[in-house]
């Protein structure tokens, strides 16, 4: 199977952490380092996602920086084998502004949450759809 990687809605996932920062507590103070430099970092950071299906896995990237400085790095690879269940999830905020997450649940994870949030993907059922046909392919079932 050719590796596919997975479109992003970039533009409504910079708008998303932008109303989740405000909303967060701090209004004023949230408001005003957003606007001075949060901003670029949101969108550095979501710029730098990455979600690939290859053949065996699905691999995950991200980096945040902050000024130039790289606060984390995340690269996830995740055995098709091991992925258990697959959840698109919308709160009130995603809803509004018509995004969905991808939770991706393995065995390992447990009550601990999902292995790992795809977000803003941008057709969310055709991924799910996508990954389930490739676990399927490798000789597991998923949940439905």
């Amino acid at each position: 199977m050719p590796s596919t990687t997975f479109v992003i809605q970039r533009d409504r996932l910079y708008r998303y952490y932008e109303v989740i920062s405000l909303i967060g507590g701090l209004y004023f103070i949230g408001w005003l380092l957003l606007k001075i430099g949060f901003a670029k970092a949101y969108r550095s950071w979501v710029d730098s996602f990455v979600y690939r299906l290859d053949h065996d896995c699905l691999a995950i990237s991200s980096c945040y920086e902050l000024w130039g400085f790289v606060l984390f790095r995340q690269e996830k690879r995740i055995p098709l084998e091991k992925i258990t269940d697959l959840r698109l999830m919308q709160g009130p905020v995603l809803s509004k502004m018509g995004l969905w997450c991808l939770y991706v649940q393995t065995a390992s994870s447990g009550s601990q949450g999902p292995e790992a949030i795809l977000h803003a993907l941008d057709n969310p059922r055709e991924a799910r759809d996508q990954i389930m046909q490739a676990v399927t392919e490798r000789g597991r079932s998923l949940r439905c």
